[in-house]
Formats: C-alpha cells, sequence, structure tokens
C-alpha cells in the first residue's frame, strides 16, 4: 500500500501504512495519530478489516482535534475525567460502527461521492 493524504475538516493528514519493524511508535498498537506532524499510522501487518476499523479510529482522533470537539470534551467532562482515556475509549466504541455503516451503505452512500 502507498501513503495517501486525507483531508479532515480542512487539514491535509498523511495516512502511512507501516510495520512495527519499519516504526518503533507503532509497537504493540495497531495505529496511531501524530496531531502535530498531521500523520495518521496504520500497521499494514493486520487485516484488511482491522486496517479499517484502525484508519477509521484515527480519524476520529484527527477529526476531534480538527473541529475544536477536545475544547467542547475538556468543557463538558467532569474535571477528573482522564480525557484522554475517554476519547479513547469513544473511539473504540463506535469506529466499528462507522465502518459498517459505509460497507452495509456504500449505494446508499452516492450523495457523498
Amino acid at each position: 500500500m502507498r501513503n495517501r493524504k486525507l483531508d479532515i475538516a480542512g487539514t491535509l493528514y498523511e495516512v502511512i501504512f507501516t510495520s512495527e519493524d519499519e516504526c518503533e511508535e507503532l509497537e504493540g498498537k495497531y495505529g496511531y495519530t501524530d496531531l502535530d506532524r498531521k500523520v495518521i499510522v496504520i500497521r499494514k501487518t493486520d487485516s484488511i478489516e482491522t486496517m479499517q476499523d484502525t484508519l477509521v479510529h484515527e480519524v476520529g482522533h484527527a477529526f476531534v482535534e480538527e473541529t475544536g470537539l477536545k475544547a467542547f470534551f475538556d468543557l463538558s467532562l467532569p474535571a477528573k475525567t482522564d480525557r484522554n482515556a475517554w476519547e479513547e475509549s469513544f473511539m473504540a466504541i463506535i469506529s466499528p460502527h462507522i465502518v459498517g455503516v459505509v460497507k452495509k451503505n456504500k449505494r446508499k452512500l452516492w450523495l457523498l461521492k
């Protein structure tokens, strides 16, 4: 797979498919998002289903950053909440469902083309 670019809320992110051998930061992870560098890294040695779920999960993190939802979460969540853990849990819950909606409704999403 080659690297690609995604426009996420008006900000261009590079998506890199790599392995743990080629990227130390990936060790023990399916993927990660570097918000400062605007890079999403996906472990290429996983199944296509896992990579799809991971990509949607990581795009979600970038979306939270680029849309200002991070500030909303900070204001909305109780003060003692670990916001990073909360966001990670939120993404883990929602991302497989988003992948499912896209896969089950490809023809119905024609308006998004």
